[in-house]
């Protein structure tokens, strides 16, 4: 059949606008979960970033604990053997021992050891009396007044100050 005003035969209706209609629909919808699917993942990555930003501060801080037992450790074997070189009245080596435990004790009281104010004090303290037994003990030599009771006060100094150091590791040890 043919229609009379405009002459054009008519034709079946088709299905494929709606076919096309739903296809937009579904693709809409497929992108929309790709979308909360990559918000997800966004997420889970950030979590895992966070949790390993995390697990590196805490190794830091492991090690850093570590470096500081391990200085301060150090430290006391050197105040140990400037102990027992007081009892041998090693005088010809004592300032340069002292000078040793020194400059370990100085080196560990700094910032970058993250140590409590009472602790850097205790350290400063420790590196001041270490300098004073240094000089004494130089201007000993040097006068040639090697005074044993002098050994005997210093060995009772260095004993509170190894007892300062080691409190020093113990708290250390327990955070």
């Amino acid at each position: 059949m043919v229609n009379a005003t405009l002459g054009i035969a008519p034709t079946a209706p088709t299905t494929l606008p709606f076919i096309s209609d739903w296809l937009g629909v579904v693709s809409v919808g497929l992108t929309l979960i790709g979308f909360i699917l990559t918000i997800l993942s966004v997420q889970k990555s950030k979590i895992a970033a966070d949790q390993a930003k995390e697990a590196a501060n805490h190794v830091n801080t492991a090690f850093l604990k570590y470096n500081t037992v391990a200085d301060l450790s150090s430290a006391i074997a050197k105040l140990d053997e400037v102990k027992r070189l007081h009892r041998l009245c090693g005088w010809e080596i004592l300032a340069e021992r002292y000078s040793d435990a020194r400059k370990i004790i100085t080196s560990i009281n700094q910032p970058s050891y993250n140590l409590t104010e009472d602790q850097q004090s205790r350290l400063q303290n420790a590196a001041m009396q270490l300098n004073k037994m240094e000089n004494a003990v130089e201007k000993a030599v040097y006068d040639g007044n090697k005074d044993n009771t002098m050994l005997l006060k210093h060995s009772k100094i260095l004993s509170t100050v190894i007892d300062d150091v080691l409190a020093i590791i113990v708290a250390i040890k327990n955070i």
